[in-house]
């Protein structure tokens, strides 16, 4: 029996509106989302987009609309709730190709997907649609290079930019070029062991959230939590425990976008 080596998480958490007069192609939009594990809201027409974002409590993380709605147009649509949502992304849908829409129907380098689509072809631009947000960029230092592959396919397809080093010295070479808003670090490695680099870390930038996983003793974990790391995870990894460890410690205050020190001589 074969045993895969990747387990992916293939569904995504995020609120999504989605806008069409048409009950079928509306209804069928959201029922592709939620077996995929977005939430979704729905409404017939613009002004009822509007009404139902204003009674909802939460953030709604992507615009679904229709190009041409009964009150209003689907830019209309998202300029407005742009409003109350910074930054919104939006994925604009018609029966008509994009070239037939006309000047100005859409915003240069939007997404657009044309009636009828797939629920693969929905499932993937809604991907990309969210992955534009600006998204949190992580390190991931480990010697494994399953474990990197693993876990770097987990993030990105959850969203987040995903950088990989080998080992403690690479790492230190990317932290001098490219911002990074959390790091996973493996403990035991060559070149330079993890709980250094934590320690290094913690003195360089005292903000960066740092998940520290391993699969040797737990005295390991304990000990890489107390030099400084916000969470500690052991091997093998469960990606969906991954995944909610990496949200849960950007949640607590991560330093976002920590820039690069050329200066530092630590790490």
């Amino acid at each position: 029996m074969s045993i895969p080596l990747c387990e992916v998480p293939i569904n995504g958490r995020e609120m999504i509106l989605v806008v069409d007069d048409c009950d079928t192609v509306r209804q069928y939009i959201g029922a592709v989302l939620r077996i995929h594990g977005y939430s979704v809201i729905e409404a017939a027409s613009g002004g009822e987009a509007v009404e139902v974002s204003q009674r909802y409590t939460g953030r709604i993380d992507l615009l679904i609309t229709d190009v041409v709605l009964p009150d209003e147009t689907g830019q209309d649509v998202a300029q407005q709730l742009s409003a109350i949502w910074l930054e919104l992304p939006v994925l604009y849908i018609s029966g008509y190709p994009r070239d037939f829409l006309g000047e100005g129907a859409l915003p240069p380098g939007i997404g657009f997907l044309q009636k009828p689509f797939a629920s693969d072809a929905l499932v993937r631009q809604v991907r990309v649609a969210l992955r534009k947000q600006m998204p949190y960029r992580i390190l991931v230092v480990d010697d494994d290079p399953l474990v990197t592959r693993c876990a770097g396919q987990a993030l990105s397809h959850s969203g987040f930019e995903v950088l990989v080093a080998e080992n403690g010295k690479r790492a230190k070479a990317i932290f001098t070029e490219q911002s990074v808003d959390l790091v996973i670090a493996d403990i035991v490695m060559p070149e330079m062991e993890g709980l250094e680099m934590i320690i290094a870390l913690r003195k360089s930038r005292p903000l960066l959230p740092i998940v520290a996983i391993s699969g040797a003793d737990e005295q390991y974990l304990k000990l890489a939590v107390a030099f400084g790391a916000r969470a500690a995870l052991a091997k093998p990894l469960s990606m969906t425990k991954l995944l909610e460890t990496v949200q849960q410690a950007l949640q607590s205050g991560p330093a976002r976008g920590v820039e690069p020190d050329n200066r530092s001589t630590d790490l």
